[in-house]
C-alpha cells in the first residue's frame, strides 16, 4: 500500500502516511477512510508515524511552536472511528487530535514533548 514518509533526527525514523498510489481528480469528492494498522511509535531513532488510508489524498505538513506540534492537513479524510489514544504509542508525542478543518480539508495534530525536525516526507509505497 503506498504512503508518505517524514523523517527527522529528532522526529527521526520514517513517518508513513499510507494510502493509494495516485490521487485522481475524479476521486477527490470521496472521503478517504483511515484503515487499521496506523500508529505513532518510537522506532529507536525517533518517532515513526503510519497512517494507512483507503486512497491517496493531497496533503501538507508543517510544525508549530508553543506548544510544539506537527500538523498534517489532508484533502478529504473521514476520521470517524479513528482512535487517537490507540494511535499514539510514542513517548515524544503527548497527544493526537484529528478532525475536519474546513470544507474539503481534514487535519491531524500531534503535540510533541520537545521540538522535532522533519527530515523528509513523501507519498509512495508503504506497508
Amino acid at each position: 500500500m503506498p504512503g508518505c514518509k517524514v523523517k527527522g533526527p529528532e522526529f527521526s525514523g520514517p513517518v508513513l502516511l499510507a494510502g493509494s498510489s495516485a490521487v485522481r481528480a475524479e476521486g477527490l469528492g470521496v472521503l478517504a477512510q483511515v484503515l487499521p494498522g496506523g500508529s505513532a511509535r518510537d522506532d529507536g531513532r525517533g518517532v515513526e508515524l503510519r497512517l494507512p488510508l483507503s486512497r491517496g489524498v493531497l496533503w501538507r505538513l508543517h510544525r508549530l511552536a508553543d506548544p510544539w506540534r506537527l500538523v498534517v492537513d489532508f484533502a478529504e479524510v473521514d476520521w470517524r472511528g479513528f482512535d487517537t489514544e490507540g494511535f499514539d504509542r510514542a513517548e515524544a508525542v503527548t497527544a493526537v487530535r484529528a478532525g475536519a478543518l474546513r470544507p474539503g480539508w481534514s487535519r491531524m495534530v500531534l503535540e510533541l514533548a520537545t521540538p522535532m525536525r522533519v527530515a523528509s516526507a513523501e507519498m509512495g509505497a508503504g506497508t
